[in-house]
């Protein structure tokens, strides 16, 4: 018999070595390489900025968040597209899922995820008059799937 015991301890703890070596590395040295440059530009108190990026899995909610010109309509909207995202993944029932994934479902499924990902990429442009247009028909059209896609 060859006694493997130490070996494989010995490898598992030098694996967790370099997990925290590399935690270490990130969190102390390299925080920046993952936010957005904008967001690194010097703060006036006096002025509001002209553009804020919120990290990328923020960017879909801020893209709904700016499409809703209303305080309070937007909050809603936006408490609602995390609870949706959230409900997503609690879906553990297999088959829910299955069904979620039936061919019927298929073309409402692809584009509730492209106008996910559209929202994505709007929530990280300028709030300009065409981009806020875009958002709101994407944040239309990601409830309207939505609903086809709880519906049927």
């Amino acid at each position: 018999k060859i006694p493997f015991f130490p070996f494989i301890l010995l490898k598992d703890f030098v694996g967790l070595l370099l997990v925290f070596c590399l935690y270490f590395l990130q969190t102390h040295f390299g925080i920046s390489s993952l936010s957005h440059p904008d967001n690194a530009l010097e703060a006036c108190a006096l002025l509001t900025p002209l553009h804020i990026v919120p990290e990328w899995y923020f960017l879909c909610q801020y893209a709904i968040l700016k499409a809703v010109p209303n305080k309070n309509a937007g909050f809603i909207v936006l408490l609602t597209s995390i609870l949706i995202l959230f409900l997503f993944g609690e879906i553990r029932n297999l088959t829910t899922f299955t069904r979620l994934m039936d061919c019927n479902n298929g073309f409402s499924i692809s584009f509730f995820f492209l106008s996910f990902l559209s929202c994505l990429w709007i929530g990280a442009q300028f709030p300009q008059e065409k981009f806020l247009s875009y958002a709101r028909i994407l944040t239309l059209d990601f409830y309207f799937l939505l609903i086809c896609i709880s519906f049927s």
